[in-house]
């Protein structure tokens, strides 16, 4: 008589997925709140007074500005308006078409009055 043990299959191993297969599993609501949790980290980690670089690892993806920084170089280069020419702005954007907005021609003259460089030809390599 031979006798026949019941030995269970060895279970198998599921493969994990990455971190990135995970999040990319997900719904896009779960996906922007992760990067929400994400980008406050990284704030966190490098301070929120200048831009941070962003790397892929397959190269440079760009660069992130918190709102702090951007508010301090937001004050920094433009202009304050006196309250008359904000009320007159107000004004305006209340009422579009009874006002005439700046043609781009006197928009660029403006700009070159305010800050007169000159334009730099662009040097490629």
């Amino acid at each position: 008589m031979s006798a026949v043990l019941d030995v269970p299959a060895r279970p198998v191993a599921e493969k994990r997925p990455t971190p990135v297969e995970y999040v990319a599993g997900l719904p896009v609501q779960d996906q922007e709140a992760i990067l929400f949790y994400l980008v406050k980290e990284m704030v966190r980690e490098n301070g929120e007074c200048g831009w941070i670089p962003v790397a892929a690892p397959d190269g440079h993806l760009g660069s992130f500005l918190p709102a702090k920084a951007e508010q301090e170089r937001f004050e920094r280069h433009v202009p304050k308006l006196t309250p008359e020419e904000n009320a007159e702005l107000r004004r305006r954007a209340k009422n579009p078409d009874e006002y005439t907005w700046l043609t781009t021609e006197e928009l660029l003259a403006a700009l070159r009055e305010a800050d007169p460089v000159e334009p730099q030809p662009h040097v490629v390599g």
